[in-house]
């Protein structure tokens, strides 16, 4: 019901949302799915559930009753490796700069 429905805003605004509203969504998911890793991320933009393993099998969807996890297609497993490697290439290019930053 009400809370399903809060959660849900919670998940539409992802990005933006506090770290309150992060714990409230990720306890969820971890009562409905108790085998997730404590210390699982969910990448912003995307819903992409990284828990630590190296592998991206998961993307958060809004069920029926609040939050859930569903299996990637293959075609969003493929975006999401692309996104990673993208964002590796993008911290290992900033490293330098940062350091930069600094240093002065």
């Amino acid at each position: 019901g009400q809370v399903a429905g809060e959660l849900g805003r919670i998940l539409a605004s992802w990005s933006t949302a506090d770290d309150e509203e992060v714990e409230r969504v990720k306890k969820a998911l971890c009562l409905r799915h108790p085998w997730l890793l404590p210390g699982f991320r969910i990448l912003s933009k995307y819903l992409y559930v990284l828990d630590g393993t190296g592998h991206i099998k998961y993307k958060v969807d809004q069920g029926a009753g609040g939050p859930t996890l569903r299996r990637v297609s293959e075609q969003e497993w493929t975006e999401c490796a692309r996104l990673m490697q993208s964002l590796k290439r993008l911290a290992v290019a900033a490293a330098p700069e940062v350091r930069d930053c600094r240093s002065s």
